[in-house]
């Protein structure tokens, strides 16, 4: 059973590795998807701009990447 702990039971507690993470997994979503919307692009370069100084927001912003990337999916 699933214990909410993402990354082979590692729970990721740091924020930066937290944002750094979900920046890595919109990009691959971003490639595995094919997808080639522009604004999805400029939120992943803004969110790796502001891992080190700013984890939550690049969190906030890679989150509404992958809500993008969603939405052209159709889910």
């Amino acid at each position: 059973m699933w214990q909410g702990r993402p990354f082979g039971g590692k729970e990721l507690k740091d924020p930066t590795l937290r944002a750094q993470a979900l920046v890595d997994r919109t990009e691959k979503e971003l490639g595995y998807y094919r997808g080639q919307d522009p604004l999805v692009k400029t939120l992943i370069a803004e969110a790796k701009g502001r891992l080190e100084k700013e984890p939550y927001r690049a969190s906030l912003l890679a989150r509404a990447a992958l809500a993008l990337i969603s939405a052209e999916r159709g889910f």
